[in-house]
């Protein structure tokens, strides 16, 4: 005889289960959305490390641009008052005046000064830059691998510049 389940809760209660492919097909769809959250936290936070950077080192250039020579010429003092706290330290190099004073016959654009290496979480590291270019300075976010070939190229074009006025 067939039992009745009106009256009793319980049994058409456990009968609502939902299906595997369900649950799993949740599970799924959760640990996605996490996984994209995350990358997209990542690239949030690289993006605005970058910007933050590229703003300071702005301030920077506006007062480097107080500092330019007569027809465009490149300053030779460019360490500016900035704080020296090894735990807020940005810049971590400016042109020494001797090496602005030989690349002022040099083909644009210098490095003028560059900050610490940032890591990126996602993407390749870098460094911001403040190159003087045509008599006017301008920042820009340089890739680690760019940063070393663009201060090699430097370095050498300040040894071939020495060679010659010797």
């Amino acid at each position: 005889m067939p039992q009745s389940t009106i009256g009793n809760p319980i049994p058409a209660l456990q009968s609502v289960r939902p299906p595997r492919s369900t649950i799993l097909r949740t599970l799924v769809f959760l640990l996605l959305s996490a996984g994209a959250l995350l990358i997209f936290i990542a690239l949030l936070g690289d993006w605005r490390r970058e910007r933050n950077v590229l703003a300071t080192l702005e301030t920077y250039v506006l007062e480097y641009a107080e500092r330019v020579g007569d027809g465009g010429a490149l300053p030779l003092n460019l360490e500016l008052d900035v704080p020296r706290d090894p735990r807020s330290r940005l810049i971590e190099t400016w042109l020494p005046a001797s090496q602005a004073r030989v690349l002022r016959a040099s083909k644009p654009p210098i490095l003028a000064a560059w900050t610490i290496p940032i890591i990126r979480v996602l993407g390749t590291d870098g460094r911001g830059v403040i190159f003087f270019d045509l008599g006017r300075f301008r920042v820009e976010w340089v890739p680690l691998p760019r940063f070393d070939r663009l201060i090699a190229d430097q370095t050498s074009e300040i040894q071939r510049l020495t060679a010659l006025s010797s």
